[in-house]
Order: C-alpha cells, then sequence, then structure tokens
C-alpha cells in the first residue's frame, strides 16, 4: 500500500511533530542538487537503530535514530534533537529524503547535501535505494502546483498551453516519462479522488524544473 504525504506547510498542520524535529525549507525542496536521491526507510534502520552522517574528514556530524518509543526517527548531535536541512526529513513518517551523489570509488558511500553542504552517508544496510532524479519522478513522486502557483500543462514538449491548474483544483499528477526539464503527466484519479468528466484536460507535458530550481512541488509516496 502507498502511502503519500503532501510536502507544504499543509503537512505541519495535520500531522504536528514533535519536539519540532527536522523539517525541511521551502528552498531546499525547489532547488535541484546531486545526481540523484538517497532514500532511507527509517522504520527499517538497522540493526544499530540508526545511521550516521560524516563530516568531509570522516568525524561524525550527527545520527539519525529512532526515538525510545520507537515511534519517530530524529536527526540527533551531542545526544539532542536537532533541527537539519535536508532535501525532506518527515519524522512521523519515519523516511529521509537526501540529495545526493554515489561515490563510485567506494561501495555504499553517498555525496549527501546536508545544512547547506555536502557530508558523507555509509548505506551499508538493505533499507536504502538511490534512484536517479528522473527515475525518482516516475517511480515514487507525483505531482501538484506550489501554494499559489498554477501548473501549466502543454500538448507536446514546447508545444501548445492546453490548461492551466492551481491547488484549487486538488489534482494529482502522475508522472509517465521524463524528458530533461519536461515531465509528461496525468490525473491520478486515486490520490485525486477523481479526475472529473474530461481527464483527458489533465494529461499532457508540463515543466518540473528550470536548470537547478524546482517548479512543481514533489509529492513523495511510499
Amino acid at each position: 500500500m502507498k502511502i503519500i504525504i503532501y510536502i507544504s506547510m499543509i503537512t505541519v498542520l495535520v500531522f504536528p511533530l514533535v519536539a519540532k524535529p527536522a523539517e525541511s525549507v521551502d528552498e531546499e525542496l525547489r532547488t535541484l542538487r546531486g545526481e540523484g536521491v538517497l532514500v532511507n526507510q527509517g522504520d527499517r534502520l538497522g540493526e544499530d537503530g540508526g545511521f550516521k552522517i560524516y563530516n568531509k574528514d570522516n568525524t561524525v556530524y550527527g545520527v539519525f535514530k529512532s526515538s525510545e518509543d520507537k515511534e519517530n526517527i530524529y536527526f540527533y548531535k551531542n545526544n539532542k534533537i536537532q533541527r537539519i536541512k535536508i532535501h525532506k526529513f518527515i519524522s512521523i513518517h519515519k523516511i529521509a529524503y537526501f540529495a545526493a551523489n554515489k561515490i563510485k570509488e567506494e561501495e555504499n558511500k553517498y555525496e549527501v547535501y546536508v545544512d547547506g553542504e555536502w557530508k558523507y552517508v555509509y548505506a551499508t544496510h538493505g533499507y536504502f535505494f538511490y534512484p536517479s532524479w528522473e527515475k525518482f519522478l516516475v517511480d515514487m513522486a507525483y505531482l501538484m502546483p506550489f501554494d499559489n502557483e498554477k501548473i501549466k500543462i502543454f500538448d507536446k514538449l514546447n508545444g501548445k498551453l492546453i490548461g492551466e491548474y492551481g491547488n484549487d483544483d486538488e489534482i494529482v499528477y502522475k508522472v509517465l516519462k521524463v524528458k530533461g526539464d519536461w515531465v509528461e503527466i496525468e490525473c491520478n484519479e486515486a490520490y485525486s479522488g477523481g479526475c472529473g468528466k474530461n481527464p483527458g484536460q489533465y494529461k499532457g507535458w508540463v515543466k518540473w524544473r528550470i536548470k537547478d530550481k524546482v517548479i512543481l512541488d514533489l509529492i513523495y509516496a511510499m
């Protein structure tokens, strides 16, 4: 069963987080870094109950680990819960997303963008996976416009504009194909609660990024 996660201020209001655990900021969500996404499913953190973030000099920067009641995962520095800026961390869903690059010279080592700097993670157990951004979009993500913005749908790449829709339309879009800065999308009926009498109006091509800026809200499904 997939769980859909809306990454917006609505998430904070609907799911208040205990002890102010780490939460991404808008700039992290809008900025595209790295060649892919390192994903950790935190409900299965491994036998040691967590994983460490390392500085470039291989000292420990901090650790993600379960809370004592096992209901959440948090980021700890000096044994205290700290806020952290990564691409997305959702404590109550026990999942962390890092903008990342694979270190080709060393198995299971990844460069991850944390708190404004590139650091390292050793993905030594089986609950990390590392899709490219393109594969991530097709296999794990859905799209919506950001709050107070519109999604512009074209009939083809660089083609004719056929529709503009905002969040008020409550349409969640599934990614079908990725072609550089463009993606082909269609309305996802299950997550949208229906696609209306003419679902074809929500199918076409949209820009999902401009250079290194993401211009649509990514909604993560697990």
